[in-house]
């Protein structure tokens, strides 16, 4: 299920937890879809966020399908940008969607959109402000 195997666009550096570990655990399901969903978007995707390990995920408050290797977070720069992402994972049958946009963030460069594809979990599309209040 985990695979340290480069896609056409994606290495598994991309995929490194950002707390420094070195672990890059990611679903051999997730970077192919990545890499489909990158090539009908014609433009780079950069990733925020790929496997966490345990510990980072605890500190962040994380959710449980990056330290399975199951998501990836993706910046985006504009609306449109975040509209063509979920349009085109949605095609990709991406179960799980989730959008960070809150207020200023684009202006911030901060904006990301969650694509998981962890099977045992419910299908979902959501924004983050739902679960800030």
């Amino acid at each position: 299920m985990i695979t340290l195997k480069d896609g056409e666009f994606f290495n598994v550096v991309d995929f490194s937890c950002r707390c420094g570990c070195g672990r890059a655990e990611i679903s051999s399901l997730l970077i192919p879809r990545l890499d489909r969903i990158r090539t009908r978007l014609g433009q780079s995707m950069i990733v925020t966020s790929g496997f966490r390990c345990p510990e980072y995920n605890r500190k962040i408050r994380g959710g449980p399908e990056h330290i399975r290797g199951f998501a990836a977070d993706i910046l985006c720069s504009t609306g449109g940008f975040v509209y063509r992402l979920v349009r085109e994972a949605m095609a990709e049958d991406i179960p799980r969607i989730g959008i960070d946009a809150n207020e200023g963030a684009f202006r911030e460069n901060r904006v990301f959109v969650h694509l998981g594809i962890a099977a045992d979990l419910p299908s979902f599309l959501w924004t983050y402000q739902i679960w800030a209040r």
